[in-house]
């Protein structure tokens, strides 16, 4: 945006509320413990080149946010581009799969559309997100890592990779009851599932936050459904079970 200021055409994205941001983020690793395996250490994902420089991702997002308190209608979007290394481990299935071969590669990791709603603190989102659960989320800067670089993790603990979805594609409504508690609700196609969705069903989200007080929050989230079907991406765990199950996770 700065660029765009400097060039004089910041102005009607401004009088939008339209914001264009991005981040760069690459790396070196080298593996103490298995120094001659080349394949990357076990139970590590992302960041598994050893050896060698690497991109992880140049991340552009063009966004606009609403906000459901102000309680009057209004419309917002994100849309989120990848490239790099990591964009092989978080390809939803059906979106961008497709690419097979090539260590570099492109990925549409958030696609939505915000609706705040009048005389209610409610908004509704519809397209895919980042899943919602955890303060470990594959974007470095959705926590605002830019004024607080110990939130920008540049790698993921073994629960990340395979007790979490990437991202989620559906709807669900955001509640805003006070100060201290948001709720949300609303319905996926499973873990990582987007364009197509191998499981056949839908599955319930939600969340319910707790704010005591500005530097402390409890949040619980959960997902109930069928997720995700046995190899339903190349880089992603076994899934729930063989179709029809129902396989469900709490």
């Amino acid at each position: 945006m700065k660029a765009l200021d400097d060039a004089g055409l910041a102005g009607p994205l401004k009088a939008a509320n339209v914001n264009i941001y991005g981040y760069i983020e690459g790396g070196y690793m080298y593996d103490f413990s298995q120094p001659h395996y080349s394949q990357g250490h076990a139970f590590i994902g992302y960041n598994n080149f050893k050896d060698t420089g690497v991109l992880d991702k140049i991340s552009l997002s063009v966004e606009r946010t609403v906000d459901p308190t102000k309680k009057t209608l209004d419309v917002g979007f994100k849309v989120e581009g990848l490239y790099g290394a990591d964009a092989a481990f978080i390809h939803s299935d059906g979106l961008c799969d497709r690419q097979t071969t090539g260590r570099y590669q492109f990925d549409l990791t958030q696609a939505y559309v915000d609706v705040a709603f009048p005389g209610v603190p409610m908004k509704v989102r519809m397209g895919k997100w980042i899943e919602l659960a955890g303060y470990e989320q594959f974007d470095a800067n959705i926590y605002g890592a830019f004024s607080d670089p110990s939130k920008a993790l540049y790698s993921f603990s073994d629960q990340f990779l395979y007790a979490e979805p990437g991202t989620q594609t559906g709807a669900y409504a955001t509640w805003v009851l006070n100060p201290q508690f948001t709720m949300d609700a609303g319905f996926t196609l499973g873990w990582n599932q987007s364009v197509i969705d191998r499981s056949g069903a839908v599955d319930f989200l939600g969340r319910v936050t707790y704010n005591p007080t500005e530097k402390t929050s409890v949040v619980f989230v959960m997902t109930e459904g069928p997720e995700f079907p046995p190899l339903a991406g190349k880089h992603l765990p076994d899934g729930d079970g063989p179709i029809p199950g129902p396989p469900w996770t709490w």
